[in-house]
C-alpha cells in the first residue's frame, strides 16, 4: 500500500458464479459485492494480511485507498462540441444536481436550470454559449431563477452522451465517457454539483461539513469517486428516501477548497472561516486498527519516551491515521540515529566519544555500568577522562544491536502508514 500505479491487463477469466455471493458495507457508505472466498485486506497483529470475504465480521476494519491517482485523458464526441473541456463538465455536474429536461407537448425539448444564486445562473448561461453558442433565456418565480435551453441539438447530444441525464433526478448519472475526463476539467463537474445542491454547515466543536444531497445511489458513487482523484476522503448514508454524501475533516476540507471550492460566495466563506482556525484530529473511522501494542514494543525498543509523542500510547486503542503517521516518523528517524551510531562506535574505543553517542541515542549511564560491572560514577570519570575502553565499545555496540532488532517488526508496521 505504499503506491498505487497502473498496470496493464494481463488475463481476463471468466467463471460460473456460486450460489451466493458477499456484500461488503462498509461504514462511509460505499459497498462491493464479491465471491465468498475473494480475498480481503484486514489488519492484525500490526500486519497487513487477507481473509476470505466469508470470514469477515461486523466491525472489523477494512483498508480503503486514501487517494485515486487518475489524471484522465481529453474526450472527444462524433457531435458539437466534439471535445470535452471544464465547461462541459461544469454544465454536467449543473445539470445533475438543479437541471431538469423541458418538456412541449409530451416531447422533451430542452434542459433546464433552478437556483436562487443569480451568480450560478450567469455561469450556467455563459456555459451554454461557449459550449453550444446558444443565447439561454431566464425566467424568475418568487426568490428561484431558471434557465430555459430549447434546442433540439442539446437535447440529442445529452441523449447521445447518456439516456439517464433526459430523465429525473432518481436515474441521473455522470456519464461513462465523462468519468474518464481529465482531472482538471472533472473538477468544474464537482464544483458545479456542490455549488447546485450543496452545503456547508457548522457543526459542534468548532467543525465543519461539506453536504451534498443526491437521489441515487449510482451518483452518490460517482462523486465520491471524483473526490477520491484529489485525495479526498466522504462518506455516504440514506436520508429517507435521498442519499447525503459528506465531506468532513480538516485535510479533506482543505483540499476540497484548494482543489474545488465553490463560486457561491457564502458557501466559500464557511469553509475559509472554519480553515481559519486551529484543529485537532478526532476519528472513529480513520485509524490504524490492532497495532498498539506492536508500535509500544519499537518505542521500547528504540528507547523512545512518551515525551517524545507528548502522550502515552494507549494499548487498547487505534491509533488515528494522521497520529499513527508521526509515530512511524518518530521510529524511523531513531532508527537512522541508531544506524549511525553503530558505525560511530564500531570505529571508535575513547570514552568521551563512546559516552557522547550513549546519550544521543537515549541509553542510561546506569544501565551501561551495569552492564560493565563498575559503578555509575566510575562510568562517567572514564567519559570525562577520555579513557580507552574497549569493554564499553563492545558493550555499547551489543545495545545498540538489541535496539536495532526490532527493525524487521517495524517494516511491517511501516506498511500500515500509507
Amino acid at each position: 500500500f505504499e503506491s498505487i500505479y497502473p498496470v496493464d491487463i494481463r488475463k481476463v477469466s471468466r467463471h460460473t458464479a456460486p450460489n451466493k455471493l458477499i456484500k461488503i458495507e462498509l461504514n462511509n457508505g460505499r459497498d462491493i459485492t464479491v465471491t465468498p472466498e475473494h480475498p480481503c485486506w484486514i489488519v492484525k497483529e500490526g500486519s497487513i494480511t487477507t481473509i476470505p470475504a466469508e470470514k469477515l465480521r461486523k466491525g472489523e476494519f477494512f483498508p480503503v485507498p486514501e487517494e485515486l491517482p487518475i489524471e484522465g485523458k481529453e474526450q472527444l464526441f462524433n457531435e458539437e462540441p466534439y471535445i470535452n473541456g471544464p465547461e462541459l463538465c461544469k454544465l454536467i455536474g449543473y445539470h445533475i444536481t438543479d437541471g431538469c429536461y423541458e418538456i412541449n407537448r409530451g416531447k422533451k425539448n430542452g434542459i433546464q436550470f433552478w437556483n436562487n444564486d443569480i451568480n450560478l445562473i450567469e455561469d450556467y448561461q455563459n456555459s451554454i454559449k461557449k459550449i453550444f453558442g446558444l443565447k439561454a433565456g431566464v425566467t424568475k418565480r418568487n426568490n428561484q431563477f431558471a434557465v430555459r435551453v430549447v434546442s433540439r441539438k442539446v437535447v440529442n447530444f445529452m441523449k447521445n452522451l447518456d439516456g439517464s441525464l433526459m430523465e429525473k433526478g432518481e436515474v441521473k448519472k455522470i456519464p461513462d465517457q465523462i468519468m474518464k475526463c481529465r482531472k482538471e476539467d472533472l473538477a468544474f463537474l464537482l464544483k458545479a454539483a456542490f455549488d447546485g445542491d450543496g452545503t456547508v454547515v457548522r457543526v459542534k466543536r468548532g467543525g465543519c461539513r461539506i453536504g451534498l444531497a443526491i437521489e441515487n445511489k449510482k451518483f452518490a458513487d460517482q462523486i465520491s469517486e471524483l473526490l477520491l482523484r484529489f485525495g479526498i476522503s466522504s462518506s455516504i448514508f440514506k436520508d429517507k428516501k435521498i442519499y447525503r454524501l459528506d465531506v468532513s475533516g480538516y485535510d479533506n476540507i482543505l483540499k476540497f477548497n484548494q482543489n474545488i471550492g465553490f463560486l457561491s460566495r457564502k458557501k466559500a466563506e464557511r469553509i475559509i472561516e472554519y480553515l481559519k482556525k486551529d484543529k485537532t484530529y478526532r476519528s472513529r473511522v480513520d485509524v490504524i486498527p490492532n497495532v498498539s501494542r506492536e508500535i509500544r514494543e519499537i518505542f521500547r525498543k528504540l528507547r523512545i519516551t512518551d515525551k517524545a509523542l507528548g502522550n502515552q500510547i494507549c494499548v487498547g486503542c487505534n491509533k488515528h491515521k494522521k497520529f499513527f503517521k508521526k509515530m512511524v516518523a518518530i521510529a524511523e528517524s531513531k532508527i537512522g540515529l541508531v544506524l549511525e551510531s553503530r558505525e560511530i562506535v564500531k570505529n571508535n574505543k575513547r570514552a568521551a566519544v563512546l559516552g557522547e553517542t550513549r546519550r544521543k541515542i537515549g541509553l542510561s549511564a546506569l544501565s551501561i555500568s551495569k552492564k560493565l560491572g563498575i559503578t555509575h560514577y566510575m562510568l562517567i570519570q572514564d567519559e570525562r577522562e577520555n579513557k580507552k575502553n574497549e569493554q564499553y565499545q563492545k558493550v555499547l555496540n551489543l545495545e545498540i544491536e538489541d535496539m536495532l532488532s526490532i527493525v524487521p517488526e517495524f517494516r511491517e508496521i511501516r506498511k500500515l502508514a500509507f
